[in-house]
């Protein structure tokens, strides 16, 4: 697990936790929902699932929650609460119904991302544990980088065309139109910011 720490006293909260886990049991929404709920107000934390086959990196998870921050901070939210505010930052999309349709989880999910609002490091870790039960799950914060197979993925996922990559790298080198990609998910995501 990643967590990052940022001192400011506009936010509401001074830490991020990201993970990513593979699940053995995917459980009904419902049951998934009510876990989120209870994590929520036992530590503090506010806190968002992703199909971790959709994330960009652990970067692609922490820009648009620092993004999520800000907005709700500065009133210039479009959801009423962080974590689907997140979920718009994270999908580079205004609409919540896209959003959550493209980057929740789904039944067939078999890879999870989170990231974790919270005040405190140790019930970021609680939450993160506790995660890993109830899906019986093993973290696997790889789950988030780039392969071959997910770099097509999210090409289609974002409609990005092979262009605006090539335009950018210097060379053929997998690594660089990684990361290439992983920075076009990433400004797309900062535009939902300058939509507003």
């Amino acid at each position: 697990m990643f967590i990052k720490n940022f001192d400011t006293d506009t936010l509401k909260y001074k830490y991020i936790g990201i993970s990513a886990f593979i699940i053995n049991q995917f459980r009904p929404i419902d049951e998934i929902l009510i876990k989120i709920k209870d994590l929520t107000n036992n530590y503090g934390t506010e806190l968002q699932l992703f199909d971790a086959g959709c994330i960009a990196t652990w970067e692609h998870l922490f820009f648009a929650a620092i993004n999520a921050l800000q907005s709700t901070a500065t009133g210039h939210n479009l959801a009423n609460n962080l974590t689907i505010e997140l979920s718009l930052y994270v999908s580079g999309n205004r609409q919540i119904k896209i959003a959550l349709e493209k980057f929740g989880l789904k039944p067939n999910t078999k890879t999870v991302a989170v990231c974790i609002f919270g005040n405190q490091e140790k019930n970021i870790m609680k939450c993160n544990n506790e995660l890993l039960v109830f899906f019986d799950a093993a973290e696997a914060i790889a789950m988030l980088e780039i392969n071959d197979e997910k770099f097509h993925i999210l090409k289609q996922i974002f409609a990005i065309q092979d262009i605006e990559i090539d335009s950018l790298a210097s060379n053929a080198i997998k690594e660089e139109k990684y990361a290439i990609l992983t920075n076009i998910i990433i400004d797309r995501g900062a535009m939902v910011a300058l939509e507003k």
